[in-house]
């Protein structure tokens, strides 16, 4: 028995089904375009991009305007452009001025300041810090001051008062200081402070200023001085 067969067109079907293929590909592209595009905006805060990954080529650079310029959206103070240059009037910042500073030479001694360790020293080598204590020449207080000098810096007849006769003890060092400085140009030590202190005026600089040249038992006691003052130091 002859069975009855009925041949289509091939070629034709075949254009007709691709041709429709190729529209809806063209429609899902355009509506994948449509959705998912990315949209960079440059505006007052920066560059944005929504779509990060749909940008061929992205950069670490574009993803670090993107964070910059959300962290300036949110904030309430005022921002520059984060895709804006930064331009400082005058060029191009120049580098930090260093101002040396003048330091003392490294054998400058220091300021030979009475306190408190000087103020126990001298009382020591002078009285055994003795408050009752009279020199020999009228000596008064701990700390063996002529009472013609302490006149000079107090009216207060209270030698033995240790309240006060430190408070003349600190003025007549430092009047002896500034003369020492005046007269050599330079800061006298513990040593140089007790053989003023302890001589009279103008005995130091009759000898120049020079250790060496002084009366052995004036340089002993001042050494003695030294040796409390670093001691207590330590």
């Amino acid at each position: 028995m002859r069975r009855n067969e009925r041949i289509l067109p091939t070629v034709p079907a075949t254009l007709a089904g691709a041709a429709v293929v190729s529209v809806l590909f063209a429609f899902c592209v355009l509506w994948t375009a449509c959705v998912n595009h990315s949209e960079r905006t440059v505006g007052k805060y920066g560059v944005f991009t929504r779509n990060l990954a749909a940008v061929p080529g992205v950069t670490e650079s574009v993803q670090a305007v993107y964070s910059l310029a959300s962290l300036q959206f949110y904030s309430k103070a005022p921002q520059l452009p984060a895709s804006a240059p930064i331009i400082r009037a005058g060029g191009p910042a120049a580098a930090p001025t260093v101002v040396s500073q003048s330091l003392p030479p490294t054998d400058s001694p220091k300021p030979a300041v009475l306190d408190n360790r000087r103020l126990f020293a001298l009382g020591a080598i002078e009285t055994g810090n003795n408050d009752n204590e009279i020199g020999q020449a009228g000596e008064v207080s701990r700390y063996q001051i002529m009472p013609s000098v302490w006149k000079h810096y107090s009216r207060s007849s209270y030698y033995d008062n240790p309240q006060v006769s430190r408070a003349v003890a600190q003025q007549h060092w430092s009047s002896l200081r500034a003369s020492f400085k005046k007269q050599t140009g330079r800061e006298p030590d513990s040593f140089d402070m007790y053989v003023l202190w302890n001589t009279c005026y103008g005995y130091y600089a009759s000898k120049g200023f020079q250790p060496a040249r002084l009366d052995p038992v004036v340089r002993d006691r001042a050494q003695r001085f030294v040796n409390l003052v670093e001691r207590g130091e330590s």
